[in-house]
């Protein structure tokens, strides 16, 4: 028998109703998941802070369906925001928002940033107690959603989301604004994070190669000011009771008669002197120049070997600052690579010190006065902060009246290669003295230093002796460039070129001998490779250019006057990086 009682219905219309409500929400969560999901990987790249906003202002406002988006952040002492990244605005009112930055406009960023600390939804900003409806209209706004940024307690920035009509926000949009926030906050400090290693590796890089106390000094500074961003910066060093701090180097803004000298018995930097990072606010209004904003400042020390204190690095701001933990960590790694650099530069200096003495010493040549003889001289370091190297001249008596030269070069720098400068010349000098002939002398400095010098260690030289009666001369030369001769009867340039290697390198070498004569005006000339090898480019002074320029400047110069034109010439020409000597001996006429 059929029932005529219908079927239930398996689902009534209220249920998929509801089923369908559930649906889309969960379409909804989905779709939120996965624009976050896609917002994360795009913000897992580290790049840096300027980057970072403006990938985050073209994608946060279709997340959240708004028309534009702009990021920014605040500051407390001027009471204004700076806006860093921007989509979706008009040119009007591009220019209306720059107006109400500078201003200390957008209440809504304020308070989700400084009061709320969370985001802030208005679904019709008419309706939204701290917005002004002049404002309002001239925005062409009408929801809006502000998302503080911060890390760790530290503010980071705002991102603001409008609409240019009002809107109801459900949940899914709420927590969205939570989650971005979140995001957008960890990227911006992973960029500044990552900006700031980028900057102490640039700092570590450039510290490495200054050797001189002064340029390290400089580095420091400028390094110190473009890594927290200050508006000044400066160095200050210990003195040596090291109760005060002098200031070594300052730049940028700052308030300098404040700070002639720092007396670490008193606040606030009584910190310095224990080992500590200290931060005095602008707040404080402790230090303020003159008609200016009060400073913030920003001090670490420097600390040397067994944690003595060598100074301090001082960074001023014209604002309120208050540095998050990565900044702190920043400076104080800066002051650790600061007290290497100085401590390295100082002892640099010192062996610097001696070498050049040293050197001064070994170039300290008495030559007696010979009749119608003028001998030139010039050494020349290749620049200030470069390290002494082994060039030499000499210039001693023989036996018979005649006269020794010596133009040689010691390969290494410092003050070993001026200690074994020394030796090379005075054991020279004894074997000469034995047995005068420059090959017989050249041998056996070249045994003396085959036995004495480090496998890696040679040097060159030429040795000369002059008879000034004859006005003639014998000469060897031991890998060194070749001496040459300005004839003053033709105008031409003759090169000396007798064989013989290196000295130190190899056992028992054998040294040639060439013999010359000079004539009345004629210009015997020897220098050192530091010379030849002055740079313009690619191309070198090299042999040619300097027989031109002894060709050109005999005839108008004698004695000290020419070798300084010669290596004037070079120096015109392009850089000379290595130390020089140039030496000239003549016969001039009465005339």
């Amino acid at each position: 028998m059929v029932s005529d009682t219908p079927a239930p219905a398996l689902v009534t219309e209220d249920a998929y109703e509801a089923l369908s409500e559930t649906l889309e929400v969960l379409r909804d969560d989905a779709d939120a998941s996965r624009a976050l999901l896609g917002l994360a990987a795009v913000l897992t790249e580290v790049r840096s802070v300027s980057e970072t906003f403006e990938l985050v202002v073209r994608m946060v406002p279709e997340m959240l369906e708004g028309d534009r988006c702009f990021a920014a952040t605040w500051d407390r002492t001027r009471d204004c925001f700076t806006i860093h990244a921007r989509w979706g605005y008009p040119p009007e009112l591009s220019q209306l928002v720059d107006d109400l930055a500078a201003g200390g406009g957008f209440p809504v960023l304020r308070s989700a940033l400084l009061g709320e600390k969370a985001p802030i939804l208005v679904e019709d900003a008419a309706s939204f107690p701290v917005l002004k409806g002049q404002d309002l209209r001239r925005r062409q706004l009408g929801a809006y959603i502000g998302i503080p940024l911060a890390r760790m307690g530290e503010e980071l920035g705002v991102l603001a989301v409008e609409y240019a009509r009002p809107r109801t926000f459900n949940v899914k949009e709420q927590t969205m604004a939570h989650s971005i926030g979140r995001q957008v906050s960890a990227a911006v400090a992973n960029a500044r994070r990552f900006a700031l290693l980028q900057e102490l590796r640039t700092l570590s890089l450039r510290l490495g190669r200054v050797m001189r106390l002064v340029p390290v000094i400089e580095e420091v500074t400028a390094g110190a000011q473009r890594l927290l961003s200050g508006n000044g910066a400066g160095l200050y060093l210990a003195e040596p009771t090291r109760s005060e701090l002098i200031p070594a180097s300052r730049r940028g803004d700052g308030a300098t008669e404040n700070f002639a000298r720092i007396r670490l018995s008193e606040e606030p930097w009584s910190g310095l002197a224990e080992g500590r990072t200290i931060q005095v606010p602008a707040s404080t209004g402790r230090f303020q120049p003159k008609g200016g904003d009060p400073l913030s400042i920003v001090a670490t020390p420097v600390l040397g070997a067994g944690s003595p204190i060598l100074g301090a690095i001082l960074v001023f701001f014209d604002r309120s600052v208050s540095l998050g933990s990565d900044e702190i960590e920043a400076i104080e790694v800066l002051a650790a690579q600061s007290a290497m650099a100085i401590e390295n530069a100082q002892r640099f200096e010192r062996q610097l010190r001696v070498a050049r003495s040293l050197q001064s010493g070994l170039l300290a040549t008495d030559v007696r006065a010979i009749e119608g003889c003028v001998i030139g001289m010039v050494y020349e370091a290749a620049a200030e902060d470069a390290e002494v190297g082994g060039d030499f001249y000499d210039v001693f008596d023989l036996p018979d009246d005649h006269v020794g030269v010596v133009v040689g070069d010691v390969s290494g720098k410092g003050a070993e290669a001026a200690a074994l400068t020394a030796q090379a010349k005075y054991m020279l000098r004894a074997f000469a003295s034995r047995n005068p002939s420059p090959s017989s002398a050249m041998f056996h400095l070249n045994n003396a230093l085959e036995r004495s010098l480090d496998e890696d260690r040679f040097a060159t030289a030429l040795f000369a002796t002059i008879d000034p009666e004859s006005r003639s001369g014998q000469v060897s030369v031991a890998g060194h460039p070749a001496p040459l001769i300005f004839r003053a009867a033709t105008g031409l340039v003759e090169t000396l070129s007798p064989s013989g290697g290196l000295l130190g390198a190899f056992p028992d070498e054998q040294f040639e001998q060439q013999g010359f004569s000079l004539a009345e005006d004629d210009v015997f000339m020897a220098c050192t490779d530091g010379l030849l090898e002055a740079r313009r480019g690619k191309d070198l002074y090299g042999p040619t250019r300097l027989e031109d320029a002894l060709a050109r400047l005999a005839p108008l110069h004698s004695g000290t006057d020419l070798a300084r034109a010669i290596y004037q010439d070079a120096l015109e020409f392009g850089a000379v990086r290595d130390d020089t000597v140039v030496f000239t001996i003549a016969f001039e006429g009465s005339s």
